[in-house]
């Protein structure tokens, strides 16, 4: 049985755990090395488990404890070659840890790997496409800027998308961030909005998903009542329903919830 789990959220930190069997990975640590540990335990995820690091990108939200992670359990990182760069000038990466280039390797343990570049604002921004044993796949598919066809590409016939669904587009513009800065989130650039993401998921829904799971919610900018509404809302538009034709859940800032597939 594999499991898919957000440990972590959020605009303020991210960590999200794949495991098929006696193995697993983790896919961006944006909170604490101490936090992410002790949440895998209070989920029941054994983290002798963990086979290897994967990077997104370079933000401290998915980043922040990639050094004390990476150096406790003894697994490698692997990020895009950019997002190394832009670590070893972060002095996140010691020489202790072993980093490998993503562009440089398909799988790790049970795992094939893909991936795609993202138009967030850091180099070598990028998502994942995980195919476990069985063959079924997972996307995890945040800090896009804007959802582009290489990526639709990538994601169509995923079993499981998880995706951002970052801010409500009112809430932000009446909220207390300095113009500059709700500039860069609405940018091509920035997040998804609830409307850019709701938007995406009847298409992948008619490929082949069944199980859709919003994360990167802004606590600033956003309500998961929001969110999950407006994915709801535009999914049921097409005749589907809920919890038959399709299962669509929230990610908790803090992981509460362990997914089965």
């Amino acid at each position: 049985m594999s499991k898919f789990c957000p440990l972590y959220s959020s605009s303020s930190g991210n960590s999200v755990f794949v495991s098929s069997g006696d193995n697993a990975i983790l896919l961006d640590v944006g909170a604490s090395a101490k936090g992410i540990f002790e949440q895998m335990q209070n989920l029941n995820l054994d983290t002798d488990s963990v086979k290897a690091v994967f990077l997104t990108h370079a933000h401290i939200d998915h980043c922040k404890s990639v050094k004390t992670v990476c150096e406790k359990l003894s697994v490698p990182l692997i990020a895009t070659q950019k997002t190394i760069d832009v670590l070893e000038t972060q002095n996140k990466i010691s020489g202790k840890m072993q980093v490998i280039p993503l562009e440089s390797m398909t799988d790790v343990a049970n795992f094939k790997i893909d991936y795609f570049y993202t138009r967030h604002d850091c180099d070598g921004s990028c998502g994942y496409v995980i195919t476990l044993p069985d063959l079924r796949k997972i996307a995890v598919c945040t800090d896009l800027g804007i959802m582009e066809d290489h990526i639709r590409q990538k994601l169509n016939g995923c079993d499981l998308i998880y995706i951002e669904s970052n801010y409500d587009i009112n809430m932000l513009k009446a909220g207390p961030y300095p113009p500059e800065t709700k500039a860069r989130i609405l940018s091509d650039d920035g997040h998804l909005s609830n409307i850019a993401c709701a938007a995406e998921l009847p298409e992948f829904l008619k490929q082949g998903t069944v199980q859709f799971v919003l994360g990167h919610l802004s606590q600033n900018n956003n309500l998961p009542t929001i969110a999950e509404s407006c994915s709801e809302r535009t999914l049921n538009l097409t005749g589907a329903m809920r919890n038959r034709d399709y299962f669509l859940n929230i990610a908790g800032v803090i992981g509460e919830k362990v997914f089965y597939l």
